[in-house]
């Protein structure tokens, strides 16, 4: 076939023997050859129709061209070549004999729910890639900054949920021979998101990308199935050839973003914006008290002696998220003058972690702490553990080997009782408590066993947690439509079903934490354009970072404080007058500012 060229201002492609060539900044950072291999051992054999261009429009161009493989008698292969990107997938069709889920049948290794197909299966996009860069910045988020993200281009990698649950599904590369980011990322359809990782492979000098389906996929005779789109963005630096990877899910992929994340300033309610107290810190402070009454035998204490004690005391703070506890900790907010707006009450003011009853030995009268923290212009969300199936039945469950595992968004019985649940946890109705949303946590711990039984069988990974996201959110808005859910999402496939991120929990013995977190919330951002920042930093490790982020953290996101008493057991810091007094300048300096932004509206 004659090559087709593509000439863009930003960049310039050709397709050669049906292999991409992608040059960028006066360089050919890859040469990706044109298949998608999809199943164990499947490869391509033959053309069955050579490439052409089939459409034109909107500054598009589609080129297709079909193929047959050792798995599948047609693929049917899609390139669209534009300004703001290029995308690749497959559709494969026709499964030659036993195909089936991307392998073999194995009534060995059968797969609850699915009869006997094998639950093993992955897709491979553009092995044998020939390239020229010379690193790529994983887009996860740990106890790290930027810097730490950085992997040499021989070092294979994985992208999977961490802090940021899920992540963008893309590998942003750099190269020292021109300047710019070329990112390769993932893109499935919605509904289609039925895995957990996505893979940077090196094979003997040259690259692929993967896609592990743990889950089995069932294509049987007369069947088809459309892989992922392979996308390919261009910028100024990897955060910003991953922002065109959001921008182009948002624009072509049924990514939607939520409306406020486009509204004005003004129209996300005042209260979202913090400043907010959080009482875990203050659970585990009490809780250490316990073991470390006499702070002195810190100095003597062994770090594995120290480390047990802080599980011990981890398990007792469970106990402590009490109606008491928080009271406290609000007469203290008031008495240093603290312009808090939201209080979070934290693990576990639940009888179960399932089933969302309050715990009434615990909370005796929550809906009269609610209604107090109103009349003073508070508002009050709740800790949601996601997935634990403590005081759930049988049926409202993911389960494996006839033992309960996990919640199951898919199954229509849990899906009621959540609904019911929230109800009374945020309506004002008589019987209600009249909170007003939730710290959604854990959402990595979903079921990663791809034997598990869930009530939709082929509902996996990545998707499912969007099914619990979404049932959560969508449950909430129905009741309350200013509820705030601060989660943990940073993809654009999440952006409909989230308000608030948050940066999450940190090691006390970083010396960088304001680099780290800003790495952070510049993930989150990039991912859902508009996001408000639960700038979180709870547990810091010196005076000197907890005098830093109090100041820094304003800068990207809304402040938080997760404790108002002298911390135990830990070797933290503790805040002299004068720092209280800090805090309380800054914080009101915030308050002022974003009031006068929402009074000038009204005006």
């Amino acid at each position: 076939m004659n090559p087709i060229t593509f000439n863009f201002p930003a960049y310039k492609a050709e397709v050669i023997d049906n292999v991409l060539h992608v040059t960028y900044n006066g360089l050919t950072w890859f040469k990706f050859p044109l298949t998608i291999y999809v199943g164990e051992e499947d490869k391509d054999r033959r053309i069955l129709k050579e490439a052409e261009v089939v459409c034109e429009k909107d500054g598009h161009t589609v080129i297709q061209f079909e193929t047959a493989s050792t798995r599948w008698a047609k693929k049917l292969y899609t390139l669209d070549v534009a300004e703001d990107g290029i995308s690749f997938k497959a559709k494969v069709s026709e499964p030659r004999k036993n195909v089936y889920n991307f392998g073999a049948p194995d009534l060995e290794n059968a797969c609850t729910g699915l009869e006997g197909f094998q639950s093993v299966g992955k897709v491979v996009y553009c092995y044998d890639t020939e390239y020229e860069a010379s690193g790529y910045t994983l887009p996860l988020a740990l106890h790290c900054s930027k810097k730490r993200m950085y992997r040499e281009i021989i070092e294979s990698s994985t992208i999977t949920s961490t802090l940021l649950a899920p992540p963008m599904f893309g590998f942003p590369f750099v190269s020292e021979k021109a300047a710019g980011s070329i990112a390769v990322s993932l893109c499935p359809a919605p509904g289609e998101y039925n895995f957990d990782e996505f893979q940077y492979k090196l094979f003997e000098n040259r690259c692929s990308f993967v896609v592990p389906y743990p889950r089995p996929r069932k294509v049987g005779e007369g069947g088809s199935w459309e892989t992922a789109n392979l996308l390919i963005t261009f910028g100024s630096d990897e955060l910003d050839a991953m922002k065109a990877y959001t921008e182009w899910n948002f624009k072509y992929n049924g990514c939607k973003r939520a409306p406020l994340h486009t509204a004005k300033y003004t129209d996300v309610p005042r209260w979202w914006r913090g400043p907010f107290f959080c009482g875990w810190g203050e659970q585990n402070c009490k809780a250490r008290q316990e073991y470390f009454e006499d702070k002195e035998a810190l100095k003597d204490a062994s770090v594995a002696h120290l480390k047990h004690i802080e599980w011990l005391a981890w398990k007792k703070a469970k106990q402590l998220a009490t109606q008491e506890l928080y009271q406290g900790c609000v007469d203290k907010i008031e008495e240093r003058n603290l312009p808090v707006k939201v209080i979070v009450i934290d693990d576990k003011w639940q009888k179960n972690y399932g089933d969302l009853i309050v715990d009434e030995e615990k909370w005796p009268d929550m809906r009269g702490f609610v209604e107090e923290q109103h009349a003073k212009g508070r508002k009050v969300l709740l800790w949601f553990k996601m997935w634990d199936a403590e005081g759930l039945q049988w049926e409202q469950c993911a389960r494996h080997a006839d033992a309960v595992q996990h919640a199951d968004p898919t199954s229509p019985a849990y899906a009621e009782y959540l609904q019911k649940a929230i109800y009374t946890l945020l309506s004002p109705d008589e019987g209600c408590f009249n909170c007003d949303g939730f710290k959604i946590d854990y959402a990595d711990t979903r079921p990663r066993n791809p034997e598990c039984y869930i009530f939709e069988t082929e509902v996996y990974g990545v998707e499912l947690l969007k099914r619990m996201q979404s049932l959560i959110y969508n449950t909430v808005k129905s009741i309350k439509p200013d509820a705030l859910i601060n989660c943990s999402s940073g993809n654009p496939y999440f952006a409909e079903c989230t308000d608030q991120a948050r940066l999450h929990d940190l090691q006390a013995e970083l010396r960088n934490l304001s680099s780290c977190m800003r790495w952070r919330a510049d993930l989150f951002s990039t991912a859902i354009p508009g996001v408000l920042i639960d700038s979180d930093g709870g547990g810091i490790g010196s005076h000197e970072e907890l005098l830093n982020f109090m100041e820094e953290s304003i800068t990207f996101g809304s402040p938080l404080i997760d404790k108002m008493t002298e911390d135990f057991g830990k070797r933290t810091v503790v805040m002299t007058e004068e720092d209280w007094q800090k805090r309380v300048n800054v914080w009101t300096k915030y308050c002022e500012d974003i009031d006068a932004i929402y009074a000038a509206a009204q005006e």
